[in-house]
């Protein structure tokens, strides 16, 4: 668990795509690193926005002897996003991922409401999916920068469930 962006913060869509490239369930850096090559079954890093905070969170399922090298694949990569960014192709595959998510999920009573309810009790303002799309269609390289410079990916906090009695952690 590490700091992000705050439900109120003009970075949260950043932050969301950001997550989306690192360590959504398919077609991501966690999943090309951890998940194709059989390190592991789960390996995820999701976005969470809050009143007044954030948080981005790691979610690892693996063997018990692996999770040491794992948590280290998180850490380089981790590294790599922090000093290099994404790469317009990632940018444009996660946006692509996401806009789809918005209007799917709009599609649903309870998931257009839920956003109309997040909206306004965060932020005070009605947005309609469209302005939802032309947010995410504007986001570039530099605002991926820009939130990686306030709020650089880390593995903080880490709580483990299992048969270990203890982690060797760098």
């Amino acid at each position: 668990m590490a700091p992000a962006p705050s439900a109120q913060s003009p970075l949260r869509f950043a932050a969301d795509l950001l997550s989306v490239v690192i360590g959504d369930d398919s077609n991501s850096r966690l999943y090309w690193s951890l998940i194709e090559t059989g390190k592991a079954e789960a390996a995820e890093l999701s976005f969470n926005e809050y009143d007044g905070t954030g948080a981005y969170m790691s979610f690892l399922t693996c063997h018990p002897d692996d999770v040491e090298s794992n948590l280290e694949a998180y850490r380089v990569i981790f590294q790599d996003i922090n000093q290099n960014g994404v790469t317009d192709e990632e940018l444009e595959q996660a946006r692509n991922k996401v806009a789809s998510r918005i209007v799917l999920r709009s599609e649903r009573p309870m998931g257009r409401l839920g956003s109309l309810g997040n909206n306004w009790v965060y932020r005070n303002e009605y947005q309609t999916v469209e302005d939802d799309l032309k947010t995410l269609h504007r986001l570039t390289r530099k605002d991926i920068r820009e939130l990686l410079d306030q709020y650089p990916l880390q593995l903080l906090s880490q709580v483990a469930i299992g048969p270990r009695t203890g982690l060797e952690l760098a």
